[in-house]
């Protein structure tokens, strides 16, 4: 355990570590040592405020925390026990999960200490994310905005002001309420921004370089999709550089040198750290398909433009196009309104090509819509007499409360003017059906087991696979431990193999998927066809228990009681075909009926000797031939798929030693099993040599088809064993 704490409090050191490294390295002490006391009281209270608002608002929940709500909490918790039990196997987990998942389990790592020593709920992780990275988050952000508007020659005012720009722009909360763990990219963001205010390639600076190569390195491990604020970031160089170029003719050859020095050595580093240890997450990346895996995600670009003005309001848009027009006519500020402007847009139009942005993905470009948000406002200040400054500044500051509080608050939400303000109402999440769910948990953990697992067909935020499976947390990580993942989404996640062979299959009725979205067919197929009595679906499964959740949904149990035959498989493999004729590895090629190990055809032997070693056995220690050195199994398995049908098996058996047991004696039985359970058995006895079960009929094809050989005595020897179909079952 003290390895695991050790580990985890080294991270967090190393974090910080870089954070105040490249602080230094980007030349704002100064701007601390200058900080006077009212400035430093005015930030303090209005981040402490900001804490206890989030505090507030948080225990309003009592809610499931399923999807993305509660990926990042819920790895930080497993992350946690991991690290602890187990170091080494932790990091790497850690270091694999970088390399093949979505989310993966690195970020969380900087929370794993902080999560063990003040405790686990939700709400003490949303807390541990605002204290530990959202406060200085919004503090840095309010020295790059300090330091732009120093370097723009525009009225600077006390820090806290700029503190409180930031302090009250909703989307930052809104996506740390939701559970997302991104406060440690702000900081990341932010210490790249402050890096490069100054840096117009005047020198080749490899300690600005390397800082710089750190930040994007990390960004790209945290979160893969910030590789488009990369793209936008090094683009955003590109502007400054070419502002550079024309301002100082003079030095062109140095500026263009250093530029090219500069972007070289970046790119070679963050390529041979990705390429030399993340050799596969560099590949997923870039030759992974993302458009069609996350088309249930995509909408109009009406609505793409729609949720902007939703999440920053019409007053900070015109401020930004302000800045814009403005900075277009003042030559010596446009380097850096342009090269931000061009970071937003190539970022954005980058990920609006895969999908819309979620909440959190607006973290890509927060920092520098609200930086030019207040170059912007600066601008108008300027321009107006100067007795207006005051009044503007609290009258802007003012606004940012409202829009705030509207968004936490929403009493006014229908009013259609605070469009000018952020309009992403967050309402608390509650949840009214928790004790039916524990219910259902505690029912599907009493029938479900290690040879019977549990599907879910659901995929809706009222319900889902993981309004079960983390209905216990933090306690338990995975409420029912038998329980397959649903799969949602048809192009992202394909055909769901687990349905053949699940036990226990749980339905949402009314059908819990979103069917005109047209990417969840899946889901709403397999639904429909199990809650239709008549279906060729249903006819293998037993409804056994219902839970009435809320909103008028019904959860029904249902119990497997036969396997698919051949004929489902060609209907569901001919519906996907339909609907899917493009995409075979993701259905056709899954949708496979699984070839029987055992005869299939009438008529048709299999004979396994005992040199196949197909057998697993209890008694024999001979790497020669399995005879028997004690009471026990002598032989049993193979756990083969066989068909339904009507087979005929014969053991033959060597016996030599007539001292226990004289002739005609038992020496022990043979059973045929399915699924645990005996089918048909018989004794075998001394003086024979074979033993013949003859008309086992297997009603019901069966992956665990199991040919069992105990004995009473030692030196029994197992010869061959030979199975034929003798007929067929209707």
């Amino acid at each position: 355990m003290i390895y695991g704490y050790t580990i985890s409090i080294i991270i967090m050191v190393l974090f910080w570590s870089y954070v105040l490294m490249s602080f230094y390295v980007s030349g704002n002490n100064s701007i601390i040592r200058s900080l006077k006391k009212n400035e430093i009281v005015s930030t303090i209270i209005i981040l402490f405020f900001s804490t206890i608002a989030v505090c507030y608002i948080i225990k309003k929940n009592n809610f499931i925390y399923y999807w993305d709500y509660g990926r990042e909490w819920t790895t930080a918790i497993r992350v946690s026990n991991s690290l602890l039990e187990n170091p080494v196997r932790a990091m790497k987990d850690v270091y694999d999960s970088i390399n093949t998942t979505d989310y993966n389990q690195f970020m969380p790592l900087l929370i794993v200490f902080p999560l063990n020593i003040l405790g686990k709920s939700f709400a003490r992780y949303v807390v541990i994310n605002q204290i530990l990275y959202m406060c200085p988050a919004i503090f840095l952000m309010g020295v790059l905005a300090k330091k732009i508007l120093q370097k723009c020659n525009l009225k600077v005012y006390s820090l806290g002001i700029y503190i409180a720009f930031f302090a009250t722009t909703p989307i930052l909360y809104y996506v740390l309420l939701d559970g997302f763990m991104d406060p440690p990219i702000l900081i990341l963001i932010t210490i790249i921004l402050l890096l490069s205010v100054d840096w117009e390639f005047q020198s080749f600076d490899i300690r600005r370089c390397i800082c710089i190569s750190i930040g994007l390195l990390l960004l790209v491990l945290f979160r893969r999709h910030f590789a488009y604020w990369v793209v936008g970031y090094i683009c955003s160089c590109l502007v400054v550089a070419i502002f550079k170029i024309t301002d100082d003719k003079k030095n062109i050859r140095l500026t263009i040198r250093n530029y090219l020095l500069s972007m070289i050595f970046i790119g070679f580093v963050c390529l041979a750290v990705l390429g030399g240890f993340f050799g596969k997450f560099l590949y997923r990346s870039v030759f992974n398909n993302f458009s069609y895996a996350y088309d249930a995600y995509d909408v109009a670009w009406s609505d793409k433009f729609s949720r902007v003005v939703i999440v920053f309001g019409i007053i900070n848009l015109l401020m930004i196009l302000a800045s814009l027009v403005i900075s277009i006519a003042k030559k010596n500020d446009r380097k850096i309104v342009l090269s931000y402007f061009c970071n937003i847009v190539i970022a954005t139009f980058l990920l609006w090509r895969v999908l819309q942005m979620n909440w959190h993905q607006y973290y890509i470009i927060v920092i520098q819509m609200m930086i030019l948000a207040i170059i912007g406002f600066s601008y108008l200040i300027q321009l107006l007499p100067k007795k207006y400054d005051n009044l503007m500044l609290w009258g802007y500051i003012i606004c940012g409360v409202f829009g705030l509080a509207n968004c936490f608050c929403g009493t006014l939400h229908d009013v259609k003017a605070l469009y000018l303000f952020p309009t992403c109402k967050y309402e608390p999440k509650v949840r009214y059906d928790m004790n039916e769910i524990s219910d259902m948990v505690d029912y599907l953990n009493e029938i479900s087991g290690p040879d019977k697992w549990v599907y879910v067909l659901a995929g809706t935020n009222d319900f889902n696979s993981e309004t079960i499976e983390k209905s216990r947390l933090p306690y338990e990580i995975k409420a029912v431990p038998y329980q397959y993942m649903t799969k949602t989404i048809d192009l992202r996640d394909g055909f769901p193999i687990e349905m053949f062979n699940a036990g226990i299959v749980v339905v949402g009725d009314p059908i819990q998927a979103n069917e005109e979205s047209n990417a969840e067919n899946v889901v709403s197929y397999f639904a429909k066809e199990m809650l239709d009595e008549n279906s060729y679906i249903s006819r293998h499964y037993e409804l056994t228990k219902s839970f009435e959740l809320q909103n008028g949904i019904t959860a029904k149990v249902y119990v497997k009681t036969s396997n698919y035959t051949k004929e489902d498989y060609v209907k569901l493999q001919k519906y996907f075909d339909q609907l899917y004729p493009d995409y075979p590895e993701l259905f056709h090629d899954l949708i496979v009926y699984p070839d029987a190990y055992f005869p299939d055809e009438l008529n048709e032997k299999l004979v396994i000797k005992d040199k196949d070693r197909i057998f697993s056995t209890q008694t024999s220690n001979s790497t020669e031939k399995l005879v028997s050195e004690k009471e026990g199994y002598l032989i049993y398995g193979p756990y083969k798929r066989i068909e339904k049908g009507k087979y005929r098996i014969q053991i033959d058996y060597e016996y030599k030693d007539s001292a226990d047991f004289s002739e005609g004696e038992a020496l022990g039985v043979v059973s045929f099993c399915l699924d645990m359970r005996v089918i048909a058995s018989s004794d075998y006895y001394v003086g024979n040599d074979s033993v013949i079960i003859d008309n086992i009929v297997v009603d019901d094809s069966s992956d665990n088809c199991e040919i069992q050989m105990y004995c009473n005595t030692s030196g029994v020897q197992f010869k061959k064993f030979e199975i034929i179909k003798v007929g067929t079952v209707e």
